[in-house]
């Protein structure tokens, strides 16, 4: 099952690149007095939507000599997802993808 982010019929990834690409005309098309601001809420918009595109958990194999433990991380920020299935981490909010 994968859901799907959608913004005006766009995904996330294609949001992003909509951003990234306005960032770059940016420099050609507005007045440099008014760049600054704007290039600062396209780049706060692209960390946003970079966080809803999922990325796949990471996975430890640690043993101790009888058993195989599996940790779970977040693929970011590193933090413990002890629960299979969370969709968010709960430190840094980046959209989390299992392995099915």
């Amino acid at each position: 099952m994968t859901e799907r982010l959608e913004l005006n019929g766009k995904t996330a990834k294609e949001a992003r690149d909509a951003f990234k690409g306005r960032l770059k005309l940016d420099k050609r098309n507005r007045p440099k007095a008014e760049r600054g601001f704007w290039q600062r809420n396209d780049r706060l918009a692209i960390g946003a939507l970079e966080l809803q595109i999922p990325k796949n958990i990471e996975v430890d194999i640690e043993q101790d000599g009888r058993c195989c433990f599996a940790k779970t991380r977040c693929p970011v920020c590193g933090y413990p997802i002890k629960q299979k299935g969370t969709r968010y981490c709960a430190a840094c909010g980046q959209s989390i993808r299992w392995p099915e």
